[in-house]
C-alpha cells in the first residue's frame, strides 16, 4: 500500500550525470559495454576512462538512429515499472528523416541536455516549453504521451529511467502514508456506538421494557425513517442522533405506559454509500459502516496517493462543504480536525497538495512532508521531530528544481535567517551529521557576520576568523564565547569559555584561543532572546550523551534576575562570577545582596540537594574568596524583584478637575490620588463614586458562576416538586436555564464600595480617614455628574424612575410606582445605595431614608409561585433586573440570593 518516494541524487560533478545520459544512450541501443554494468560503476570509473566510455557511446547511439523513418527507440528490457516522483530520466529528441534521407524541421527551443528530473508531483519540466504530467506512466506511455504534443513534432523521442543505485538515507517515504496499511474493521458489533451517531433507515435499535410490561424487541428504521414501538405504535426517528432518539423514546413510554421502564441499545448498524475522488489510489463508491470514518473510507480506497493532501481533505454532502478533514492533527496530535459522521451520499475529495517537501539526514523523523503554506526550514524540522544531538546544523543543504534545472542552497540553521528560510515545492533537505574526524575545519555560529565553516591551518587563533568589525549591528557580547571541542576516541567533548573582546584586542596573546580542527566557536550577543539556550542546546545534549554514572554531564544552571538564565556547559574552574557572565549579566531586577546555590550531593548512597549561599555583592566588587567554584548539575538562583521596574496607574474619569491616567506609588491612598487630579468638581456626585478593580471582578464572576450552578441545581428540583399539567417539565427547564444564562452572562462591575462624602470631609479636616483606602494597579474612579433621580424595579404595578423628594421614604417612592403587587413580600424590600452597598427595608414604624441615585428593589417572592407558568414571569423580571448599570447588577444579584435559593436568610447586605 505504501509508496516509496526517492530524492534525486547528491549534486555530484556534470560528469557524472554525462555517464549516465551515455549509459541510457547505450541501453536503448542495446550495446552496453562491459566495463559499465551499472550507472553507478559506470561513474566510478576514472575520468579519462569514463571520457572515452561516454565517447562510445554516443556514436553507438547516432549510429543506431542513422536509418530513415526510425521508430522512437525505447528500452531493450523495460521493466513496466511506472515513472515515480523525483525519478531521473534520460531523454533525447532527435529530428526525423523524410523520404530522401533529410532530417526534418524541429523546434528550436527542444532541450540538447539529456539529464532530467521529475519533480515531487511527477512532472516533466522543459524550460521556454512547458511541463508534462509523467508519473503513474510507463516508459513506453511516456514517450506516445511526448509524442502525441505539437511541439514534439518530427521529432524522434528516446525516454528511460536510469538505473541509479539510491542510497540508503535517500530512500524516504510520504510521511502518514502508513496510516492506510491496514484493512478498516469490517465487523462493528462490539464497537460502541457514539452519542451523535445519526440513526436512518436500515438501523436496528433494540427495545426492552419492564416493570407493568415486560417486552424485548429488536426494531429497523423503516424508508421512511419509522420504528413500531410495542404498546407505543410508530415513532419517527431518522435524523436524530442517537442521544436524541434514547431521550424520544423514554418521553413516549413515561407519557403513555405509566409504570414501564425503557432500555434503548442500537444493533445492527445499517451500511452506507460513500464517494472517494481525488487524489486517492482507487477513486470509487464504497459501502461502510454507519459509523465509518473519513480514514475508513480512504483506507479502502487504497489510501491518499503520491500527490494528494493530507492537510485538507474536504467532505462534501448535498452539493455543501461540510467538512475539512486535516490528518497532520491525527498524525501528531492524535486527534483529527474536522472528523464528522458519514451520511450516505457523502463525497470524500482529496486535492492535490500545495507542496511536498522531503527532509532526510540527522532529523528524528525522516520523510516527505506536506508543510502547508508559507513553510520555513524551522518549521519542516519541527514536523520531522526535531534535529538529533548528532546534526551538524551549519550545514543544511536544500535541493531545489527550478525550470528543470536543480541547484543547492546551503544554509545555517543555528541562526535566525537560516532557519527561517522560506521552502518551496520539491524542495529536499538534507541534514549532515557533525563529523567528528574532520581534521582541517572550524566552525563558527551565533552574532557573526560570515557564520560557517574555515579550513583549520596550524596556529590558527580566534582573532585569525573573527575580526574587530566580524559582528551583526545589534551588540556582540564581548566577555562570553564558547569553543566546544570534540574528543574522538573517547567520544567525548570539551567545552572552554573565554573573552572574546580581549582575543579581539590583544591578537596571538594568552587570551588569543588557540583553534584545533573540529572546533565550533559560539559567539553571543546582549538582549537577543533565546539566542544562547538555542546555540548551546546541542553542545548540552552531547555533553548529557556522554555523561554516565563515573563522569556527570558537565552542566549548571541559573535561574532569576540574570538577561538569559537556563542550562550553560561547565567550564574548568567555573565560579558563580562565570556563570553570571554566561547568562548576560544581571537584570535590572536583580537583588545583588544574596545568591543560592542549590547542589545535588550523595551521602551514604541516598541522594539529596544542599543549598548554600553566596553573597553576590562581594563577588561583584571582586572579592575572589566569595567567587564559589561550581560543580555538575549546580543551580545557581539569583533572586529578583520583578516589582522593582513595574508601573502602576490608576485612572480618574468623570467629575475631577484634571481626569487621565495617573502613576501611582505601590501603597498610595486613594485621597492622594484625587488631590493630585485637583480634587473633585462643582457638578460632582460624590455618594455615587464607583471606584472598579479587576480582582474583585474576577472574584464576582467566579462567585456569579457559582451561585449559577447551584440555582440551575435547585430550580430543576422546584420545578419536578411543583410541575403541573400546562407546563412540561422540559418546558420548565428551559425557563429555569434562562434564567440561570441570564445570571451567568451578567458581567460583574468589580466595584468596591467607598465612602467619598466622608473620605472629603475628614481629609479637608487634615484628619487621616477609615474610608481611604489603597490604590491597586489597574483601579478606575469614575465620578459621575450629580443626580436627583430614584428608580424603583421588580415587582411593582409601573417600575419607574422618580424625582428625589426630601422627607419621603422607602414606601412613598413605592407608593408612587403603583404599589406592591401581589407576588411579593413587604419585608424582602431593599434599597441599593448610589455607592454600591444594599440594606434591607426597616421595620414599619421607622422609616427608611432615600437619597438622590438611589434604586429600590421589590424582589419576587418565590413562596407566592404555586405553577410553572409563573417562572416565564419569574425570567423577565429577572431580566430587567440585569441592566448595564451597576445598582441594577447589584440587585440583580441580591435578588437571586434572597428570593431562589432555599437557604433564602443567607443574604449578606450591609444594614
Amino acid at each position: 500500500m505504501m509508496r516509496t518516494l526517492t530524492h534525486s541524487p547528491k549534486p555530484g560533478a556534470f560528469s557524472r550525470w554525462l555517464l549516465m545520459s551515455g549509459l541510457a544512450t547505450c541501453l536503448m541501443a542495446g550495446t552496453l559495454p562491459a566495463q559499465a554494468a551499472t550507472a553507478t560503476e559506470l561513474t566510478s570509473a576514472p575520468k579519462a576512462e569514463a571520457d572515452q566510455a561516454l565517447e562510445e557511446l554516443d556514436k553507438n547511439s547516432q549510429t543506431s538512429a542513422g536509418s530513415n523513418n526510425a521508430e522512437p527507440a525505447v528500452a531493450a528490457a523495460s521493466s513496466g515499472e511506472r515513472l515515480r516522483a523525483f525519478d531521473t530520466l534520460f531523454l533525447q529528441f532527435r529530428a526525423q528523416m523524410d523520404e530522401q534521407g533529410n532530417e526534418l524541421d524541429i523546434n528550436p527551443l527542444l532541450p540538447t541536455k539529456k539529464i532530467f528530473e521529475l519533480t515531487s508531483r511527477g512532472y516533466l519540466v522543459l524550460d521556454n516549453i512547458g511541463q508534462y504530467r509523467l508519473s503513474g506512466l510507463t516508459e513506453d506511455e511516456a514517450i506516445k504521451r511526448l509524442s502525441a504534443e505539437p511541439v514534439f513534432a518530427n521529432a524522434d523521442i528516446e525516454l528511460s529511467v536510469l538505473p541509479i543505485e539510491q542510497d540508503e538515507d535517500k530512500t524516504l517515504t510520504l510521511f502518514g502514508a502508513e496510516l492506510f496499511d491496514s484493512k478498516p474493521a469490517s465487523d462493528t458489533a462490539s464497537v460502541p456506538v457514539s452519542s451523535d451517531y445519526m440513526v436512518g433507515p436500515g438501523d436496528e435499535i433494540i427495545v426492552q421494557l419492564y416493570g407493568s410490561e415486560d417486552i424485548n424487541e429488536t426494531l429497523t428504521v423503516t424508508r421512511e425513517g419509522v420504528i413500531d414501538v410495542p404498546k407505543i405504535g410508530p415513532v419517527t426517528v431518522a435524523g436524530q442522533t442517537y442521544t436524541e432518539v434514547k431521550a424520544l423514546l423514554s418521553t413516549q413510554v413515561e407519557e403513555k405506559l405509566i409504570g414501564t421502564r425503557l432500555f434503548v441499545s442500537m444493533g445492527e448498524l445499517r451500511s452506507i454509500s460513500v464517494v472517494a475522488v481525488g487524489q486517492v489510489m482507487a477513486p470509487g463508491t464504497y459501502q461502510v459502516g454507519g459509523m465509518a470514518s473519513v480514514v475508513d473510507v480512504l483506507t479502502m480506497s487504497g489510501g491518499i496517493n503520491d500527490l494528494g493532501s493530507f492537510r485538507e481533505i474536504i467532505v462534501m454532502r448535498s452539493g455543501k462543504l461540510i467538512s475539512t478533514v486535516n490528518l497532520y492533527d491525527l498524525l501528531l496530535k492524535g486527534k483529527a480536525t474536522g472528523m464528522v459522521s458519514l451520511k450516505s451520499g457523502d463525497v470524500i475529495f482529496v486535492p492535490a497538495a500545495e507542496s511536498h517537501v522531503a527532509i532526510s539526514g540527522q532529523v528524528k523523523r525522516p520523510a516527505i512532508y506536506e508543510p502547508g503554506p508559507n513553510a520555513t526550514l524551522k518549521d519542516v524540522i519541527a514536523l520531522a521531530g526535531g534535529l538529533t544531538a548528532e546534526a551538524y546544523q551549519q550545514r543544511v543543504t536544500i535541493d531545489r528544481f527550478s525550470n528543470s534545472e536543480k541547484t543547492v542552497i546551503e544554509k545555517d540553521v543555528s541562526t535566525y535567517s537560516g532557519k527561517n528560510f522560506a521552502l518551496v515545492d520539491g524542495d529536499a533537505v538534507k541534514i549532515p551529521a557533525i563529523d567528528p574526524d574532520a581534521r582541517n575545519l572550524v566552525t563558527v555560529s551565533g552574532h557573526v557576520l560570515q557564520t560557517g565553516t574555515y579550513s583549520w591551518r596550524d596556529g590558527m587563533t580566534v582573532s585569525d576568523i573573527i575580526p574587530s568589525t566580524g559582528f551583526l549591528e545589534e551588540h556582540p557580547d564581548l566577555d562570553y564565547a564558547v569553543i566546544s571541542r570534540s574528543h574522538n576516541q573517547a567520544r567525548g567533548i570539551r567545552v572552554m569559555s573565554f573573552n572574546l573582546g580581549n582575543a579581539i584586542r590583544s591578537p596571538k596573546s594568552q587570551a588569543d584561543m588557540a583553534l584545533m580542527p573540529g572546533d565550533e566557536l559560539f559567539v553571543f550577543g546582549y538582549g537577543v532572546e533565546g539566542q544562547r539556550q538555542f546555540l548551546l542546546g546541542p553542545v548540552i545534549e552531547r555533553l548529557k550523551n556522554y555523561s554516565s554514572m563515573l563522569t556527570p554531564a558537565q552542566i549548571v544552571n541559573i535561574e532569576g534576575g540574570v538577561a538569559a538564565p537556563g542550562t550553560y556547559p561547565l567550564t574548568d574552574g567555573m565560579k558563580v562570577s562565570d556563570l553570571v557572565t554566561a547568562a548576560g549579566g544581571l537584570k535590572e531586577t536583580a537583588q545583588v545582596q544574596i545568591a543560592e546555590i542549590s547542589r545535588l550531593e550523595v551521602h551514604e548512597g541516598l541522594r539529596r540537594i544542599d543549598h548554600q549561599q553566596v553573597n553576590l555583592s562581594d563577588i561583584l566588587i571582586g572579592n575572589t574568596d566569595a567567587d564559589a567554584t561550581l560543580q555538575q548539575y549546580d543551580t545557581l538562583v539569583i533572586q529578583a524583584d520583578p516589582r522593582w521596574t513595574e508601573r502602576y496607574t490608576v485612572e480618574l474619569t468623570g467629575e475631577v478637575r484634571f481626569p487621565g491616567v495617573y502613576p501611582i506609588a505601590r501603597g498610595e491612598q486613594l485621597s492622594s490620588v484625587i488631590a493630585r487630579a485637583g480634587g473633585l468638581t462643582n457638578m460632582a456626585f460624590a455618594d455615587g463614586a464607583f471606584l472598579s478593580r479587576e480582582s474583585i471582578r474576577e472574584r464576582e464572576a467566579a462567585e456569579m458562576n457559582s451561585l449559577a450552578d447551584r440555582l440551575e441545581v435547585g430550580l430543576k428540583a422546584t420545578i419536578l416538586e411543583r410541575a403541573d399539567e400546562n407546563l412540561r417539565p422540559s418546558e420548565s427547564q428551559g425557563v429555569a436555564g434562562d434564567i440561570v444564562s441570564l445570571l451567568r452572562n451578567a458581567i460583574p462591575p468589580g466595584r468596591v464600595v467607598i465612602d467619598m462624602p466622608k473620605l472629603l470631609k475628614e481629609t479637608r479636616r487634615g484628619m487621616v480617614s477609615d474610608a481611604d483606602i489603597t490604590m491597586m494597579d489597574g483601579d478606575t474612579l469614575h465620578i459621575p455628574t450629580f443626580t436627583q433621580e430614584v428608580s424603583v424595579v421588580g415587582e411593582v404595578n409601573h417600575p419607574t424612575t422618580l424625582t428625589y423628594a426630601k422627607g419621603m421614604d422607602m414606601m412613598d417612592y413605592i407608593g408612587q410606582s403603583g404599589g406592591l403587587t401581589r407576588k411579593t413580600d413587604d419585608k424582602l424590600v431593599y434599597v441599593v445605595r448610589a455607592d454600591g452597598s444594599a440594606a434591607l427595608k426597616k421595620s414599619w414604624w421607622r422609616k427608611d431614608r432615600i437619597r438622590p441615585g438611589d434604586t429600590i428593589v421589590v424582589p419576587l417572592d418565590v413562596e407566592k409561585i404555586r405553577t410553572m407558568k409563573a417562572w416565564i414571569e419569574a425570567s423577565s423580571v429577572f431580566a430587567n433586573l440585569v441592566s448595564p448599570t451597576a445598582a441594577a447588577v447589584q440587585a440583580a444579584a441580591a435578588w437571586k440570593q434572597v428570593e431562589v435559593l432555599e437557604d433564602a436568610n443567607t443574604v449578606n447586605v450591609t444594614p
